[in-house]
């Protein structure tokens, strides 16, 4: 028993050990086991502080089928456990690792053991890092109506983080350590804190797609005429040559970035653009075409380990008086980071959209529907291989925009089920089950993003 309440509060206390420690996976998991070790010499007699029974009973709801039930009881557990920090905090266990700089050194350290090729040291990083979930409530940010809001994914409580825009903004993007959020608006890239204060414009002459760097220090945008590099502050800007396209993405590592960009016209009485993937270093150097289709590249997302890249690939039918897709019809395909061994995933007679992977690789979900077909969108899981597809949404309204929360137990989407043909945010397990709605409001809400796990934030913990 006592190593199981150790386990769900210590753990969020894991830089203790691993500040001083090499960020090298064997020694990760070897420090956070140390840490548990030492602490538990104390834990008994902060233990009898609580109510045992309780502490069982909340164990207990965490294997509950109902997701609320679970969420409430990893709630509880986190009190319980902010108690037993301050506890050791008072006893001077935290004192030699109060410095910033360890706590980022194991934050940094616990995101590349979350990618490790060692199986079992990448489930000890997976289960560290879902621990922390239970600390920082995760909260999505999203579009309502024609402004920018967040809500608590445990208490759905909402704010509202604009105000006036006569304009719905573009879609919100969290900066990677979750501490700011970042839109566009009016031909403008603005950035404010995650409460939605300080508020701040960037850069102007913006299209609507832009990307953070993985580490937060940089922002490429879609600029009038080629992709443009920041930093994060909107300072030392430079144009990207010959990357006169949109949807701008890093890889993982952040030394390449990735865009899609027309290569000339498959019809020129419509102007419609074939278009393909284009991949340059972050420096501007070596641009190379990763894709070479007869379609065009409806949106792409690198794998979490930057070894592949999943997209979507509409083809045309060229006609008298316009092009349009062949049969309304788009499929998701998958290629390596370099371009080769390209593989069609989906061969549906309907469009398959926004594919995505989960944030360990192994799974991937993706949309599927046609409305002009009157065939609603639903949600979809497959294996990486495009094996084991399976339904997860439902009912007999559209569901879309799905995306993964930071730890891989569950999906955010949008959903019509209200009567009133509003779009409403809702979240749901990756099985399907447990589907819960977030929001009720009078406008649409939709563009869900989660907010990541901001590991460095741990360190008020240790503050005197």
């Amino acid at each position: 028993m006592k190593k199981i309440i150790v386990l769900v509060c210590v753990i969020m206390v894991v830089g203790v050990g691993c500040g001083t420690s090499s960020p090298k996976a064997n020694k990760l998991v070897a420090s956070s086991e140390n840490v548990v070790a030492s602490v538990e010499q104390r834990a008994k007699s902060i233990e009898q502080k609580h109510n045992k029974s309780e502490i069982n009973n909340l164990i207990f709801q965490l294997g509950a089928e109902d997701w609320e039930t679970r969420e409430k009881a990893q709630k509880g557990l986190t009190k319980i456990g902010e108690g037993l920090i301050e506890q050791y905090r008072k006893a001077k266990l935290t004192a030699k690792a109060q410095s910033k700089e360890k706590i980022k050194n194991f934050a940094d350290a616990l995101r590349k053991e979350c990618k490790s090729k060692d199986p079992e040291i990448k489930k000890r990083a997976s289960e560290i890092r879902h621990y922390f979930c239970w600390r920082i409530p995760p909260r999505i940010a999203f579009i309502s109506g024609a402004n920018i809001c967040v809500v608590d994914v445990v208490s759905k409580e909402q704010k509202q983080l604009t105000n006036n825009l006569n304009i719905a903004p573009g879609f919100p993007i969290w900066s990677p350590d979750g501490t700011k959020i970042a839109f566009t608006w009016s031909s403008q890239i603005f950035v404010m804190d995650a409460d939605g204060n300080n508020k701040k414009k960037l850069a102007e002459k913006v299209s609507n797609s832009f990307v953070w760097s993985p580490d937060g220090s940089k922002i490429v945008f879609e600029s009038w005429g080629g992709l443009v590099i920041m930093d994060a502050d909107g300072r030392n800007r430079k144009k990207l040559p010959e990357t006169e396209g949109y949807s701008p993405s890093f890889n993982p590592n952040g030394d390449k970035i990735t865009f899609i960009m027309p290569k000339g016209l498959s019809c020129e009485e419509c102007g419609s653009d074939n278009t393909d993937i284009y991949m340059i270093d972050a420096n501007g150097k070596n641009k190379k075409r990763l894709t070479n289709t007869k379609g065009k590249v409806k949106g792409f997302e690198w794998s979490p380990n930057g070894s592949k890249i999943v997209f979507t690939l509409s083809e045309w039918d060229r006609c008298s008086g316009g092009c349009h897709e062949k049969d309304g019809n788009a499929d998701i395909y998958i290629i390596d980071a370099d371009g080769r061994n390209q593989e069609q995933l989906t061969k549906t007679p309907i469009r398959d959209l926004d594919a995505s992977w989960s944030p360990d690789g192994d799974k991937i979900i993706f949309v599927s529907g046609n409305n002009l077909a009157n065939i609603n969108y639903k949600i979809y899981i497959m294996d990486t291989d495009g094996k084991n597809q399976k339904k997860l949404s439902t009912n007999k309204e559209d569901n879309f925009m799905p995306v993964w929360s930071p730890d891989g137990k569950r999906i955010v989407f949008v959903s019509f089920h209200d009567k009133n043909k509003n779009t409403d945010i809702y979240i749901m397990d990756t099985d399907g089950k447990n589907q819960i709605r977030l929001t009720k409001n009078k406008e649409d809400d939709f563009a869900p993003t989660w907010s990541p796990i901001y590991l460095p934030e741990i360190s008020v913990l240790f503050k005197e």
